[in-house]
This record gives structure tokens, sequence and C-alpha cells, in this order.
């Protein structure tokens, strides 16, 4: 079996991230921040009933508006990669969203045939 080594000086090359891709992790982090307080707000807002009946869809987006920024940052980030960066991240959105589709459609027919009991849509 062949065993790869690399001296110091090669593995610190190949650790180093790109200083874009570092700022568009630091904005992701931030706006997920962002994400999490709005969510806590939105559901205190809704927990003690300060929203009025008109408002209640465009204060239920709320934390939306971070989450878009989120995914805004990741695309920059993803941008700034080099091609097989882009190629892991790629495969690996793939393999996720393929496998969320399967377990998902696994229980819906699970909840439809075997009698599962219902799940919330926001827990799926």
């Amino acid at each position: 079996m062949a065993s790869f080594t690399f001296k110091s000086s090669q593995r610190a090359k190949y650790m180093i991230m790109h200083p874009a891709l570092q700022q568009a992790m630091f904005k992701f982090g931030g706006w997920l921040a962002g994400y999490t307080l709005a969510t806590f707000f939105t559901v205190t807002l809704f927990n003690n009933h300060l929203v009025p009946d008109l408002l209640r869809i465009p204060a239920a987006l709320i934390p939306m508006l971070p989450a878009i920024f989120a995914l805004l940052s990741w695309v920059e980030g993803f941008r700034v990669m080099d091609e097989l960066q882009q190629k892991i991240q790629t495969e690996a959105i793939a393999f996720g969203f393929g496998l969320t589709a399967v377990l998902t459609f696994s229980y819906g027919w699970l909840q439809l045939l075997a009698e599962f009991p219902s799940i919330s849509w926001f827990a799926m």
C-alpha cells in the first residue's frame, strides 16, 4: 500500500485558504447568526401575539432575509474556489439533495401506507 507524506511546508501550502473564500465564509457565518436572531425574534413576536393579522405573512418571512444573504455569500465563496473544490462541493450538494429526497419520500410512503404519524413540514 502506498503511503503519502508531506513535508510541513507542503502541507501548509495546501491548508491556506484563499482570502476571498475566507471573507465569504465569515459573511456566511454572520448571516447565519443573523438568521438565528431573526428566528428567535419572530417566534417571540408570534408567541406573544404581537403581530397583527395583516402583517402575519411578512412577519413570518423575516428570518428569510438573512437566509437569502447567507445563500448569496455562499455562492460568492463558491465562485472563488478552484475547479477541484467546486467539483467536491457540487458532488456533496448533489448527494445531500438526493439523500434528502429519498428520506423524505420514504417517510411520505410510510405515512400513506404504513400509518406512520404525520410530521410537521418544518421538521422535514
